[in-house]
Order: C-alpha cells, then structure tokens, then sequence
C-alpha cells in the first residue's frame, strides 16, 4: 500500500488519546498509522500512514472529528518504525557476533572452575564464596549473551512436561540474592508442556529487574495459581513502582532506563512468554511497587 502525509487539526482529541490510535493496527477503512507528528502548539497534526487510498485516509479521520487540511503521497517517508525496524537489524547482526565471540572464553571458564573443585577441593572449600561470585557472575554474563542471541535469532522451543515450580527455583539459585531482600514463594505447583531452559530465562529477567528495582533491600512474592483458563505466575516487588510514561515502552527491544543491561530481557521475556502460547503483563503503582503476570496455556 502506499504511504501517505495528511495535515489537520487535532479535532477533540487530546495528544495523548491520538498517539494511543498507532497500535491499533489496520481500521475498517484499510489505513495504518505509522507515525504522528505535532507542532509546537500541539494544535495541529501531521500524520503518516499506510492507505489504499486518499479517500480512506479522508474516511479514517473522520472518525475522530478530522478534515483533512491536505493529503499527499508520497514513496520517501521512512516511519519512525521502519528506522527502529533497520536500527534493530544492524545492532543485532553486531550484537550476535559480539555474543557469539563471548561464549567461547565463558565455557573456558566455566570448565575450569570446574576442573578446580574436581582436582582441588580442600582449595575450593576454602575460597568458596570466591568462587561462588565468579561463578554467579560469570552465569550473569551467560545469562546477557543469551538474551541478545534469543532476541536476535529466537531458537524453537525444546517442549517437555516440567513442573513450573521447579522452573522457578532452578531459577532462583542461579541468582546472587541480598541478604537484604526477603522472597516468598507460594508454591502451588502445577505441570505445563514448556521448555525449561527458556522459561527460566523469562523468571531470572524479572526476578533480577524485581531486584534491581527494591535496591537489595525490600521483599519479592512470586506466586502460582490457576485462574480456571491458565496457569499464572506473579512476581511482584516492593520498589517504587515504573512510572506512567515509561510502561507503554517496557516490552520495546533495546529500551531501558538503566545505566547497564542490554534492553533486551523484558523483549525477550515477551517472545518467549509469547512462543508458550502465553502473555505477559504488568501493573504498578509509584511508591507501591510493580507486579509482572505471565499466564501460560494449561496442559
């Protein structure tokens, strides 16, 4: 379809009402919003979208109170989505190569740690907490090398009948837990057809960020149960809660608002979530804390 540039003014709609139209895929009239653009005063809009033709993007607009003040096509607009699209491609061709170069020197590692507490135990006792750190740490880095592989090149699922608590607490041993942050875990458990290795890869994401988020002093509830329709599992933290503007934006690959981290695991959790068949949501209140609920299809 072609894409067209249209002007108006904004009718009865605020700024805030317009910009939640772009998700709202293809109307009835066959026209795609791409990208919004307002002026200074906010008063008047410019706006890119996908349409068969003039006379739907006219029909389109006036389902919010609009006539168009000109509407032009055009072949050289590039959408703000497909810059991020062609963004995306090319960090991740980099971020592959760069991830892939790292897992050979982790796997040296790894087996030498190994090797280590097999040859020299009494040694290993004695350091153990040294080697506890370089371990958790080294499975952080694993853990980051895996997000941007999965993200880039998403794997098919290996599906087997586990128990989804299990999941959970392999999960939590591969975390490096403050002495500060009190976990609960109501362990319902109930059996699902998954793939282990990637779910855990979804529960340390948000159980890590839970973390982060209280500053290694607060309480995290993780909890299972069925709804009637599907397994659920709820993480929920006592932090200060993500902020309004942000949450629209938290499932957005490479987006974060940490100083380190890809911006790849809450995407990743997303696709994986989405790959069992699932979904993947948030609530959170300032001050109160944030809750990620992940429902998963029952066996």
């Amino acid at each position: 379809m072609p894409f067209f540039l249209d002007v108006h003014k904004l009718g009865g709609y605020s700024r805030p009402e317009l910009e939640k139209s772009i998700g709202d895929g293809i109307d009835e009239f066959g026209v795609k919003v791409h990208q919004l653009l307002f002026n200074k005063d906010e008063d008047v809009l410019y706006c890119i979208c996908e349409a068969p033709s003039k006379e739907s993007i006219i029909n389109h607009h006036k389902k919010f109170d609009c006539i168009c003040d000109g509407i032009v096509e055009t072949d050289y607009i590039k959408t703000a989505e497909m810059l991020k699209s062609e963004k995306l491609q090319a960090i991740g061709e980099l971020a592959a190569r760069i991830a892939h170069d790292l897992r050979n020197p982790l796997s040296v590692i790894k087996g030498s740690l190994e090797i280590m507490h097999i040859k020299n135990p009494e040694l290993y006792k004695k350091s153990l907490d040294d080697f506890d750190r370089i371990n958790k740490s080294m499975i952080r880095i694993m853990h980051q090398v895996d997000n941007v592989l999965d993200f880039v090149k998403p794997k098919q699922l290996r599906l087997e009948k586990m128990k989804i608590c299990r999941i959970i607490e392999n999960s939590l041993l591969k975390l490096n837990i403050p002495d500060g942050i009190k976990i609960t875990f109501t362990k319902l458990d109930y059996e699902l057809i998954c793939d282990e290795e990637k779910l855990e890869i979804v529960f340390v994401n948000l159980i890590s960020n839970a973390i982060q988020a209280i500053n290694d002093k607060g309480k995290i509830d993780i909890r299972v149960f069925d709804n009637g329709q599907n397994i659920v599992i709820e993480i929920e933290d006592s932090g200060h809660g993500i902020p309004e503007h942000i949450v629209p934006r938290i499932f957005e690959p490479l987006f974060t608002t940490r100083q380190i981290g890809t911006g790849l695991g809450l995407p990743s959790c997303k696709t994986i979530v989405e790959q069992h068949g699932g979904k993947i949501s948030v609530k959170t209140m300032l001050d109160k804390g944030t809750t990620f609920i992940i429902e998963l299809p029952k066996l």
